[in-house]
């Protein structure tokens, strides 16, 4: 299962210009490359991990209005889409997603401040 350097440039090379050429990025989208990211695919499939976060850092800025759209949807609507995997798992991307990316949650920052001062305790992370 070792993939050479080149192997893996190969699927960035040809995954690359598909998300950031894209008029829109689906939820779904993300939550098949984010679902990488946390447990227990972090662990499981190494590759697909170390992909997704080469993937995330190169086409980062393709991504942020979808993740924003999520995260928006999940933490400020309280709607979260139970058919994406990643939802039950929202706290681990944040955290996740600031160690690989951290520019990507530069949108989501005042949702999570929203959260973390409400004066309701259910409301809060």
């Amino acid at each position: 299962d070792q993939h050479s350097n080149k192997v893996k440039n190969f699927f960035l090379d040809v995954l690359s210009p598909l998300i950031t050429e894209a008029d829109n990025l689906s939820v779904e989208l993300l939550d098949l490359i984010l679902i990488n990211i946390v447990e227990p695919n972090k662990s499981t499939n190494r590759h697909a991990h170390e992909l997704t976060e080469q993937l995330l850092v190169k086409t980062g800025d393709a991504f942020e209005a979808t993740i924003k759209l999520f995260f928006n949807q999940s933490l400020v609507l309280d709607k979260p889409n139970t058919k994406l995997v990643i939802t039950s798992k929202i706290y681990d991307i944040i955290y996740e997603l600031n160690q690989i990316n951290s520019d990507l949650l530069i949108s989501v920052l005042p949702q999570l401040e929203n959260k973390l001062l409400s004066t309701e305790d259910s409301e809060r992370l």
